[in-house]
């Protein structure tokens, strides 16, 4: 996970910003953004070095520098940082930031305000969890 993590920095690095996406009047990009065909950026602020895949929404959300968000996703009230998130991947309602971390396809992470609060995880081999 962290030669990944390493190699998107230094591809980000060299990014050249261009917003081929949509943004609404209550978002912001700040530094080195690429929004790619057909993604759109609503209520949030993406803050570059960053990537932000084709067909991808970002909502009510703050990506932060060094993150690489694939197509078809959905990022929705949460914070993502440092990140490399694969493609048809959704994240809604984190309360805390997701930082430095490689999240693969087709993965549904969801914040949960129910109490007791508790996790409930579907690992494959080889994963990690740090959890608070």
């Amino acid at each position: 996970m962290d030669d990944i993590l390493l190699a998107n920095r230094l591809v980000l690095e060299c990014l050249e910003p261009g917003v081929q996406g949509s943004l609404d009047g209550e978002s912001r990009l700040e530094g080195r953004v690429v929004l790619e065909e057909g993604s759109r950026v609503e209520n949030s602020l993406v803050r570059g070095p960053a990537i932000i895949g084709w067909e991808t929404r970002i909502v009510d959300t703050y990506v932060g520098p060094f993150t690489s968000v694939y197509h078809h996703c959905l990022i929705e009230g949460s914070e993502v940082a440092g990140s490399v998130v694969l493609e048809n991947t959704t994240i809604r309602g984190r309360e805390r930031r997701i930082e430095d971390s490689l999240i693969g396809r087709n993965v549904r992470i969801q914040g949960d305000r129910c109490k007791p609060r508790t996790y409930r995880l579907v690992l494959g081999d080889f994963s990690q969890v740090d959890v608070p």
